[in-house]
């Protein structure tokens, strides 16, 4: 769900991002320009909130994140300043995009070492589709005149269910059990 609803998120994001902007009655150079920081935010991101993660654990702070990227991203529909508009998207970035990367290092450790590549491909496996449905979502939303606001609205809501997902994740991270086959002798 957490991967799904990530993955959602960004995809449409990345997409629909400079249109919905367009639409909101931003100019196109602008619009284009909320693209570029939504990446830009995500990558100066991803490397500040490793380090927070490394020092303070990830699973708080990447439901964190999501909420707080839901609350930015609801905010996009609101007329504002550009600098106000830049720094949202930028922060979105981070915590869409930048938490995506973190979201893979905590996962990894749920899966014993002999599947875990199995359980992380799966789990973005699984994330792909909702990177398929979200410019899916923002192309219908747009084709039906949907306002601007409701559009932002509907992609916040997945980091509101990402982050409400990852709260029910069980924190013992060695719960899980699976069978490993034998080991072969060193002789």
């Amino acid at each position: 769900m957490v991967y799904f609803m990530g993955l959602l998120m960004i995809y449409g994001l990345n997409t629909w991002l400079p249109k919905l902007m367009q639409n909101a009655g931003y100019p196109l150079i602008s619009s284009l320009g909320f693209a570029i920081f939504l990446n830009g935010g995500a990558l100066m991101g991803t490397v500040i909130i490793g380090v927070i993660a490394d020092r303070k654990g990830s699973k708080k702070l990447i439901a964190g994140l999501y909420v707080l990227g839901a609350i930015c991203l609801a905010l996009l529909g609101i007329k504002s300043n550009m600098f106000f508009l830049y720094f949202l998207i930028s922060i979105a970035g981070v915590c869409t995009m930048g938490n995506q990367s973190l979201l893979n290092a905590f996962v990894s450790q749920y899966y014993p070492a002999n599947v875990r590549s199995t359980g992380i491909g799966l789990a973005n496996g699984v994330g792909r589709l909702g990177g398929m449905l979200g410019p899916t979502l923002g192309g219908m939303l747009l084709s039906l005149n949907f306002p601007i606001t409701l559009c932002f609205l509907v992609f916040a809501l997945p980091g509101a269910c990402a982050a409400l997902a990852l709260s029910l994740v069980n924190k013992n991270s060695n719960n899980i059990s699976v069978a490993s086959p034998e080991k072969p002798q060193l002789i």
